[in-house]
């Protein structure tokens, strides 16, 4: 059934991210609506971070200056009471107390670079906010800190800690910020200017851009074509990619559901499983077809050698024959090279591309072999392309003859 009877939806940036990193994905989290119990430590790490600088600027604005060790004590505090056992680490050589040390940190890093706190007035402290783009189209989320730091200007920071630093073209085409931007100015008269500023908290630097207008608007209209494209969808595919390791959503997945069944059986059990088996074997039997496929190309180019030097068409063999027939091959130059265009250049102007579109060069080979183009044109191909010689190779049983 297609969502779009339902005439509405609600995004958000990281729901867009989702369906566009995994539809299947999105679909169990966003249209299903399947709730996991498990959390990865890199997500926990990230929460507790945040709530410890929502509390450092939520206590600035109400005129208490947090001492960096009272924002550290309450992210020690934060992180015991909402560990719980079904958080996932999937980098195994690390454990909860790495990913605690990263964040204190990321929390240590930030204080020391931005106290006394004072580059600009918070106005939004991880505030929820709707954009109604019309249609029935909605987009929701939640910015970290917009700070004004001037008459109309303004600062929309996001914490990010993240183990890898982006490059500046990531910034520049990133849209979370720029969503963002357009709630500010939903809701405010006088913005005039606002800089986009991403805070990579484990490297101590930041990412900052701007957008226009232009831009925003550009970007409203790629989100409703995204949503369109959602509510008219009639499958989601899984799709899988360097991300799969962190999803919560295996036991549903087709891609991977079967991996999670297979480490829950023992070393006897999983034997006997049918699909493993079978898997198993096709795989043993793939394995010594390429290494079949490799040695009948070095015996093949062997073979034509022999013929050749021998002046043969036909090797016998134990009850089998190699038959070897040599024939001109035209070769095509490759696509998007000078002579490729050159090529199609003269097969239109002769009116026969349509024949050829693309450039078939099996047909195209064919016909000039059977004559079929006229000599003048022939001889144009001719000057571009070359013949070169080829050879089938084909191998036929021997009947076996039994004497009595």
């Amino acid at each position: 059934m297609r969502l779009s009877c339902i005439m509405s939806i609600k995004l958000s940036y990281s729901s867009m991210d989702m369906y566009r990193t995994c539809p299947y994905q999105y679909k169990l989290a966003k249209i299903d609506k399947i709730e996991t119990e498990e959390e990865t430590i890199e997500t926990f790490m990230g929460s507790r971070v945040h709530e410890a600088l929502e509390k450092l600027y939520k206590d600035l604005i109400n005129g208490k200056r947090d001492t960096l060790n009272e924002v550290l004590e309450f992210y020690a505090t934060q992180w015991k009471k909402n560990w719980h056992d079904k958080i996932r680490i999937v980098k195994t050589e690390y454990k909860p107390e790495h990913y605690f040390e990263v964040g204190s940190k990321c929390i240590s890093g930030y204080y020391k670079r931005f106290h006394p706190f004072d580059q600009g007035i918070p106005i939004w402290i991880e505030k929820n906010f709707t954009i109604d783009l019309g249609d029935g189209i909605e987009v929701t989320g939640v910015v970290d800190r917009v700070d004004k730091v001037g008459e109309g200007k303004y600062e929309i920071h996001d914490y990010k800690t993240a183990g890898r630093l982006p490059d500046k073209d990531w910034t520049m085409d990133n849209e979370q910020l720029a969503i963002y931007q357009i709630a500010l100015q939903q809701e405010f008269d006088d913005v005039n200017e606002v800089k986009l500023v991403w805070h990579y908290l484990r490297f101590e630097t930041e990412r900052d851009t701007v957008r226009t207008p232009e831009h925003l608007e550009m970007l409203k209209q790629q989100i409703k074509t995204l949503a369109n494209e959602i509510l008219n969808a009639t499958e989601f595919p899984p799709k899988e990619g360097v991300l799969c390791d962190w999803c919560l959503y295996w036991k549903y997945c087709p891609m991977k559901r079967h991996a999670l069944m297979i480490d829950e059986y023992g070393p006897e059990e999983i034997t006997e499983e049918e699909g493993y088996k079978l898997a198993t074997r096709y795989g043993e039997l793939h394995e010594i077809k390429e290494t079949a496929e490799s040695e009948m190309a070095l015996i093949r180019d062997k073979l034509l050698q022999y013929a050749r030097a021998n002046n043969l068409m036909v090797v016998e063999g134990k009850n089998c024959e190699i038959k070897l027939s040599e024939y001109p091959r035209l070769e095509s130059p490759k696509k998007n090279t000078p002579e490729y265009n050159m090529l199609r250049e003269i097969l239109i102007k002769a009116g026969v591309w349509e024949n050829f579109s693309d450039i078939d060069i099996f047909r195209l080979s064919n016909a000039i072999r059977a004559r079929q183009l006229p000599p003048p044109l022939m001889k144009e191909i001719e000057k571009i392309c070359k013949f070169v010689k080829d050879c089938k190779v084909r191998c036929t049983y021997k009947k076996q003859e039994y004497s009595l």
